[in-house]
């Protein structure tokens, strides 16, 4: 009753008419689905090749269901369905494949990452320093447990060669792998500049520079003190937790 007293200006289309406007808007619909699938078939997406057999079926009786609406219905026992129906249950049949192939290649990515992660928490691991230098009336104790797999933490404890110790103890803003990379390159650099007799304060200005100059984004807070022979120990801090005396 609401489109016979509201729309009665438009006017009367036939059912012959309605399948032709039908058939002239879903024709090329059809042809430029298929050639869209196609040409990403052709560029290496398998999920476009899965959908293609499927989508081609569903999409031909679709249109033959349009030209020849009367002589495409079926029964089979007490049920009946016609080519709405089979063009659905193709439809749908499509998702099937495409829903496993991407829950497969989800887990292959998942198991890929978790293994490049178990591989950087190796890495990081061994930069770690597995044994504390013996320092005559001075005790030293770490503990480095990081809450993901991979984590932005680092200290190292460098013996030199006058018998001073080059004590770093550092922390990288964010988490995650490129936190833990931008640890990397600070131990590394921390590893080379503890050697060259500087000072604390000199060590941590050549590390700002190596960080600013690797340009990797965030900040990176260091305390770093020297500790000499006679058991006296010099600091700098650059935004880290203060020492606690």
């Amino acid at each position: 009753p609401y489109l016979t007293g509201n729309l009665a200006w438009m006017p009367r289309i036939s059912s012959h008419t309605f399948e032709v406007i039908l058939l002239v808007v879903e024709v090329p619909f059809v042809f430029g689905s298929l050639g869209f699938l196609g040409w990403k078939w052709r560029g290496g997406s398998k999920e476009a090749g899965l959908l293609l057999p499927s989508f081609l079926l569903a999409s031909g009786v679709e249109v033959l269901g349009n030209l020849m609406p009367y002589a495409m219905s079926f029964h089979a026992g007490r049920f009946a369905f016609d080519y709405d129906d089979l063009s659905m249950l193709f439809f749908l049949l499509s998702i099937a494949p495409v829903l496993l192939f991407r829950y497969r290649r989800v887990n292959l990515e998942h198991a890929y990452a978790t293994a490049e992660l178990e591989a950087a928490r190796e890495i990081q691991q061994r930069l770690v320093p597995n044994s504390i230098p013996t320092i005559a009336g001075c005790r030293i104790e770490a503990a480095y447990l990081p809450a993901q797999e991979v984590g932005g933490d680092f200290y190292q404890i460098l013996s030199r060669s006058d018998g001073s110790v080059v004590i770093a103890v550092g922390d990288v803003s964010g988490k995650g792998l490129k936190a833990a990379m931008t640890g990397v390159l600070a131990i590394g650099s921390l590893r080379t500049l503890a050697f060259e007799g500087l000072g604390p304060g000199a060590i941590l200005m050549r590390l700002n520079s190596e960080l600013v100059r690797a340009g990797n984004g965030g900040f990176v807070t260091c305390f770093c003190g020297v500790l000499d022979v006679c058991g006296d120990l010099h600091f700098a801090n650059a935004g880290h937790l203060a020492p606690f005396r």
